[in-house]
Formats: structure tokens, sequence, C-alpha cells
């Protein structure tokens, strides 16, 4: 089979998962936000998304190495060694964070140290659960992610809501509800890779001299830009506490998580799709093409769902969470961070060439600009600036990326043209007639 088909196989897998985790987030939110109020519920999203501070460490960095040399080695001691060494760093990280909690609290202006606490130790096993997952859409394997994924959501729902409402918990039991349901997914998980790790083979061999050269490589010019990225994300939550009341916040992740299980989902499940046969592509003009169809068709589904949200919202929130009802002010922004962020997937091309500086260059050029805006304008304009930041952020990197892949030898394109849609509607076509020959031909055993 071809290629693309393959692509646009896999991101149908990843597609099903979005519709499933579409109806549990939709009841999760549903039942959570509105026994917890705004205040309450930007509070522990706001700590469990402060604990994300650990990623600067190099995690993010680890998990994105694993992405790209599993899918070419397959090698379980790679697999154990980048592990390790996640945990070697997050475990002092976090006690820290934990053990400093009322210090960090104090800085904020928030008066719950206890949330992030164990907010430090539900992230611990958050990284064991993402680690998992990038396994699993290294190896290809993107139907048992849509299980595990879907898994943890379903658990997260039923276990925070008996928290709620049985044990009569209320911030907390968000915390705790997500450590329940990550556990339990983790499980599946070993459970598991006993039977991948016969079926695909995978390697119990040391990593020899070559390898380990190539890590090195990839470290020495790969986690810098990771840091730089990671290190933006973290400062922009900061302000997000520093600049942005209690129940300001609880409008806000209510509304992004909104976007981003109804559009920006569907990004990182085509970029996750697409980063395996990005690694395994070594002709320029083939990863162009890929990365440019990738770009080309995130930005379709952007549009399009983002204006399908944007209006559909009001009546979201007036029927359902009418205590959030004020976070209709934000909507015109999340829309347009949603729509700016498809083009950042071009980013993918630099680790396939292993043009890491060049990555870097763009993280630094991008985020340093928006930070600036950042710090200058959230002080006056609240929320509505920092709400702008990824919006720069996002256009900046697609402008500064496309330089820099002309100077490659590489030319991306971002927006559409007409026959890039006709061609990606054939690929579902085919897609669709294949998924309902296979349906005929089980129906008919």
């Amino acid at each position: 089979m071809k290629k693309s088909f393959w692509i646009a196989k896999s991101f149908a897998f990843e597609q099903s998962k979005k519709i499933i985790l579409l109806v549990l987030s939709a009841l999760y939110s549903l039942i959570v936000a509105n026994a917890l109020g705004p205040s309450s519920y930007g509070l522990v999203t706001f700590f469990i998304s402060f604990t994300s501070v650990v990623m600067i460490f190099g995690i993010a960095f680890l998990q994105n190495m694993l992405s790209v040399f599993l899918p070419k080695w397959k090698n379980l001691k790679l697999i154990k060694t980048i592990a390790k060494i996640e945990f070697a760093i997050a475990v002092p990280v976090l006690l820290a964070i934990a053990v400093f909690s009322p210090q960090i609290n104090t800085m904020l202006n928030k008066q719950s140290p206890l949330i992030l606490s164990f907010a430090s130790l539900h992230m611990l096993l958050m990284i064991a659960f993402t680690t998992t997952t990038v396994i699993l859409r290294s190896l290809k394997l993107f139907g048992k992610n849509l299980k595990m994924e879907t898994t943890m959501q379903f658990f997260n729902l039923l276990a925070t809501s008996t928290l709620i409402f049985v044990f009569g918990l209320q911030a907390l039991a968000v915390v705790f509800g997500q450590m329940i349901a990550v556990a339990i997914a983790i499980a599946l998980f070993f459970r598991w890779w006993p039977n991948i790790e016969k079926n695909l083979k995978i390697s119990k061999k040391e990593l020899n001299r070559k390898n380990i050269e190539e890590l090195k490589r990839y470290a020495v010019s790969g986690l810098p830009a990771s840091i730089v990225k990671r290190t933006y994300q973290f400062l922009y939550t900061l302000l997000f506490g520093l600049f942005v009341p209690t129940v300001m916040l609880g409008y806000y992740y209510l509304a992004e998580k909104i976007f981003s299980v109804m559009v920006s989902k569907t990004a990182t499940s085509l970029g996750d799709v697409v980063m395996p046969f990005t690694m395994e592509e070594r002709k320029k003009e083939n990863l162009a093409k890929i990365l440019s169809l990738t770009i080309k068709v995130n930005f379709l589904i952007s549009l399009v769902g983002s204006v399908a949200v944007a209006l559909i919202m009001p009546i979201l929130l007036f029927f359902f969470f009418p205590s959030y009802y004020n976070a209709i002010t934000l909507v015109p922004f999340l829309a347009a961070i949603s729509i700016t962020r498809s083009f950042i997937v071009a980013n993918q091309g630099f680790a396939s060439l292993n043009e890491m500086e060049k990555q870097l260059k763009v993280n630094l050029i991008s985020l340093t600009t928006a930070l600036i805006f950042g710090v200058l304008f959230a002080p006056r304009f609240n929320i509505y600036a920092l709400l702008v930041m990824p919006i720069i952020a996002s256009t900046v990197n697609a402008v500064v990326s496309k330089y820099y892949f002309r100077k490659l030898g590489i030319d991306i394109e971002y927006i559409p043209r007409k026959q890039d849609i006709i061609f990606f509607l054939d690929k579902i076509s085919e897609l669709l007639k294949s998924s309902l020959k296979r349906i005929k031909m089980l129906l008919k055993r």
C-alpha cells in the first residue's frame, strides 16, 4: 500500500479515539466543572499544569527522543534507559515542589498547598503514562493506544465522580481520580507488553557504539530546543497564575478543554501519526510532501472545527455550564490559537533531517517574541494578552520555519489548494471503502 494510505488509516484510528474521548470528556467536564465551580476548577487545573515544570529538565526531550529512535531501532534497552533517566530526573524535582508547596502558594497568592503537593505525585504517574503512549504510537500500535487512552478517560470519569459525590471531596477529587485512572491504564500497558515484544520482535541487544553516538548527537542538538520550548510553556503557565484570578482561570480551562477535545486533539492525533513516517523518510522531496499535506489537512480541520465550536459555544455554556458563561469572551482567541497552531507540525521535519540547531533557532525566535509580548501586556490586559501569546508564537514559528526549510532545499506549503482538498477526500474515500469491505468480510464469517 502507498504510504499516504497507511497514514490515513492510522489517522482514522486516532480520530476514532477523538470521538470516544469527546463523549467521555464532555461527561467529565459536565459533572466535575459544574460540581466544583469556576474557582475550584480553575485552581486545581492550574496546579496540575504548574507541576509540568519538571518537563523543562529533559523529560519532554527524552520522550521525543523515544519517538524518534524507537521506530527505527525497536530496542528494549533504549526504552529502559530513557525510562530510568526520566524518573531519576522527575522524582527529586517533584519532591521539591511538594516540600516547598506552601512557599509556592504564597508566591502565587494561592491558598492550597495540599493540592499542589498531591499534584506533584499525580505528575509522576502522568510521565509514566505519557511514556507508554509514546511507545505505542512509535510502534504504530494506534489501536492499542486508543484502548489505553480511552480506559484512562473512562476510569478518570468514574473515579473522580465517585470521590466528589460519594466521599465529598472537591478539588482533590480531580487529582486523586486521575491518579487512579492513570494507574489502571499503565497496568493495561504492562499486560500487553509481553505480546507486543514478541510480535514486533523487539530487540533486547545492548545499544552499540554507533547507536550511542547517534543519541548523543541528537541530544546535543535537540535538548536545547526542548528546554527552550518547555521553559516557555512553564513561564506561560506561571503568568496565568500571577495575573489571572482563579475564577477566570476556571473559565479559561473549561473553554480551552472544549476546544482541545473538539479541535486541537485532531492536530495532535495527526502529528502523532505522521511522526513515525517522517522519521523513516530520508528523501527531501518525499518529506516535503508528507509535511505539506499534514499541515494543510491540519489547517482545514482546525479552521472548520474552530468556527463550528465558536458558533455552538454560547449554547453549550448557557445550557450546560451556566456558571461559566463569561468564558464566551475567550472564544475568539481560542479559535485563533487552534487555527494558527496547525502550522507548527512543520517542526517535525527538522527532527527527521537531524537539523535540531535550526529547530532551536525557530523556537527561540518565536517563543521569545511571544514571551516579551506577554510580559509587557499581561499586567494591563490580563488573560487577553496571554491568549495572544500562542497566536504570535505559532505565526512567527511558521514564517521562520519556512525560511529555514528553504535554505535546506525543502519547500513547505501551509495553505491548502483545491487539488489538495480533492486528494484528501480521495484518501478518505479509499479508507472508507477498505473499512466497509473488512466489515462485510467479518459479517460473512
